[in-house]
């Protein structure tokens, strides 16, 4: 097998698992691409740079980055927890607990026990004070008392907090009062001593008040960004590379960090989402996209690469040193066009609306000119919705560009970005816009190919009577063209009357009998008034070779790779019809011992299945009988065609077709309105002598008018 032959039996391959399990597989498809494109990162110059790894080359930021240094913002809030003050907590119970210490010190100065000398010298009394104080008279001990009791619990600052710094010179101050009190000089520097002994540290503190003061010091620090303008050197060739670079590595998307499993996640129902923004609204609104396998696939695959074009797209290209939105290429509008044209405006528009959004998620700095590659793809989708001639797509590529520039400039002007700026990107919004044309006119014969389906331009190309086709069948069977081209004028008209395709029926009808020219003597509007080769042959041959012109002409149209509808077209144009002539002279003909069966010689079918292929049968037998007519009338013709329709409608073979009564009626007034204008009446022009060689000469009136003068 050759490659050519093994590339065309690859396209040709489809699915064998029923349509029902190929949805589910489309959609599988569709959810992981829209999920690989969104949760993969792109990275066009990946640096697997770690800390202390030495450079190897310049890394310069891909675009510009604005992000949080998340251990710089730490470091600083640190710092700024570390310079709080601790905030104390004043002992409010400082008086009281004088008393029963005053009472405790008092009462050991009285024993003479080793517990009372150990919690003498813990409060700071020497022996000497002790010997002193014991040889104090008692009027004296009990005026030191006092006096100490007094003077502690009037000094400077006691309930109001002192901590180790402020007591010593809280025992100062004490001592100073003491100094003025009129005692003894033993009894004075006794009650110096055990004055000191009683000042002691009354705050302590409050670590939930300091936790919450480090907190809201904490809280002030605002967080430090870094901001990098695309193409600035984040690490230089030969540097050892420092934990802030390599975060900063992470943050241009330059170096990929460990898995996050839950952003992951996060893109896993973002996908999910996209699948239903597609699938939900083509199910409500074009359920075809479900009934036809062709559909569905040709759907999803285009929907799958406008999203990969919108991940790989980078939203900014530098022109002249000016950041240009390249993201405008995104094809919004080639996506419109093409599903627009084969599948349908519905599921174009919401294909354009998944491409839009897939953009904004795959370049979050870019979320405004999604809103303006949405408008882009809708203009384009409308523009080639009512497609008419190739130059249309041209034009429906123009006006997106147009509402795309239009879109973009503003969007620059509200941003603040500039005049060059904004000029400069409807530019390539125009020039987007055109590319969605040449691209739609390049992709189409390729997705017609692959997916056995037919565009308008390629129908306008089948149309065209230059056709090789067409051209063979005028010159092998010309009666037959002549006939072909008749009904193709009035399924044009039918099927515009009734909504049905005007086009596919015009073209339906153009290549229903080309099935003729294998054998073009053995139709009656091919002879020209010769012999008859029918006259030597029994009926059943002569209807066997009737009937074969379906055959052959679903062989001829495979050969020449028609598309499928033109093809069942021609396979269903008779329907299971009864070639009634032959076996109306084989009943004549017949004899007891052979009776013929109707069956033999009935068409195989199927019946119509389109409205299309019905208004192709409806027109062909129209055309045929109409002709047969001598000197046709508007009444003859009328009668004619009401007996053409209620034949087929009583014979079954419109059951199968969407045509209803109300288009049978349609239809009848469409055809009967165009062969008026065929069989019209025309006036017979007088023949003249003519110049002595024997001819008649046909003069026109202004001739006639001159010979008079």
């Amino acid at each position: 097998m050759t490659m050519r032959e093994r590339l065309t039996a690859a396209l040709r391959w489809r699915p064998t698992l029923d349509l029902q399990r190929q949805r589910a597989l489309a959609a599988a498809l569709l959810w992981l691409a829209f999920f690989a494109v969104l949760g993969v990162s792109y990275v066009p110059s990946a640096v697997p740079l770690h800390v202390g790894d030495i450079a190897p080359t310049d890394v310069v930021a891909p675009a510009n980055i604005d992000y949080v240094d998340e251990q710089a913002t730490q470091e600083a809030r640190k710092r700024a927890a570390g310079q709080v003050a601790p905030v104390y907590r004043v002992d409010g119970d400082a008086q009281a607990r004088l008393a029963g210490v005053g009472s405790r010190l008092f009462g050991w100065l009285s024993e003479d026990s080793p517990k009372a000398r150990a919690g003498l010298g813990a409060m700071g009394v020497d022996p000497a004070t002790i010997a002193q104080w014991r040889r104090l008279p008692p009027a004296d001990r009990s005026a030191v008392r006092a006096d100490v009791m007094t003077a502690v619990a009037q000094r400077e600052g006691l309930g109001v907090g002192v901590d180790d710094s402020d007591l010593s010179d809280a025992r100062s101050k004490v001592a100073d009062a003491i100094a003025q009190l009129k005692l003894s000089p033993t009894a004075q520097r006794v009650a110096t001593v055990l004055s000191g002994a009683l000042v002691y540290r009354d705050v302590s503190v409050d670590l939930a008040a300091t936790y919450e003061a480090q907190r809201s010091a904490m809280a002030a620090v605002a967080p430090v960004r870094i901001a990098l303008s695309k193409g600035a050197v984040i690490v230089h060739k030969g540097d050892l590379v420092t934990p802030a670079q390599v975060e900063t590595l992470r943050a241009a998307g330059v170096a990929r960090p460990a898995i996050d499993w839950a952003r992951l996640l996060a893109f896993a129902v973002l996908a999910l989402a996209l699948l239903g923004l597609l699938a939900v609204p083509a199910f409500f609104f074009s359920r075809k996209v479900f009934g036809d396998a062709r559909l569905l696939w040709l759907t999803a695959s285009v929907t799958i690469l406008g999203v990969i074009c919108a991940k790989f797209i980078p939203p900014t290209i530098s022109i002249g040193g000016v950041d240009a939105v390249s993201i405008a290429l995104v094809p919004t509008g080639a996506v419109g066009m093409l599903l627009a044209i084969l599948v349908g405006v519905p599921v174009a528009i919401y294909g354009v609306l998944v491409v839009a959004f897939a953009s904004g998620l795959a370049n979050p700095q870019s979320y405004p000119f999604a809103l303006a590659l949405f408008c882009m793809g809708f203009a384009a989708t409308l523009g080639a919705a009512a497609l008419r001639r190739r130059s249309d797509l041209l034009r429906a590529g123009w006006i997106a560009g147009g509402v795309g520039a239009a879109i973009f400039a503003t969007i620059d002007i509200l941003r603040g970005a500039g005049g060059w700026t904004a000029a400069l990107d409807a530019m390539v919004s125009l020039l987007a816009g055109l590319a969605s044309a040449i691209e739609t006119v390049g992709l189409m014969p390729f997705l017609e190919h692959a997916f056995h389906l037919c565009s308008p331009l390629r129908l306008m190309e089948l149309g065209n009577t230059g056709e090789p086709v067409l051209q063979r069948l005028l010159i092998e069977a010309p009666g037959t063209y002549v006939h072909s081209i008749t009904v193709g004028y009035l399924a044009e008209a039918a099927a515009r009357a009734v909504g049905a395709d005007a086009l596919l029926a015009r073209v339906g009808a153009y290549y229903h009998d080309i099935g003729k020219m294998k054998r073009a003597q053995y139709f009656v509007e091919n002879q020209g008034g010769g012999p008859n080769p029918h006259d030597t042959l029994a009926p059943s041959l002569s209807a066997l070779i009737i009937i074969a012109h379906v055959e052959d002409g679903v062989k001829s149209a495979r050969e020449h790779r028609l598309p499928d509808n033109v093809v069942d077209i021609i396979q269903q144009h008779h329907g299971t019809s009864l070639v009634s002539f032959m076996y109306c002279k084989a009943q004549e003909e017949g004899n007891d011992k052979f009776t013929p069966l109707p069956d033999d010689f009935r068409y195989p079918g199927p019946k119509p299945q389109t409205k299309e292929a019905a208004l192709v049968m409806i027109c062909d037998g129209i055309e045929a009988s109409v002709r047969s007519i001598k000197q046709p009338t508007p009444q003859k013709i009328e009668a004619q065609v009401r007996r053409i329709i209620d034949h087929l409608l009583h014979r079954g073979e419109l059951d199968e077709c969407d045509l209803t009564l109300r288009d049978l009626h349609v239809v009848e007034k469409a055809c009967i309105q165009v062969l008026y204008g065929i069989h019209h009446q025309r006036i017979e022009y007088p023949a003249l002598p003519g110049s002595g060689n024997g001819r008649s000469l046909v003069r026109l009136p202004v001739e006639r008018r001159r010979l008079r003068g």
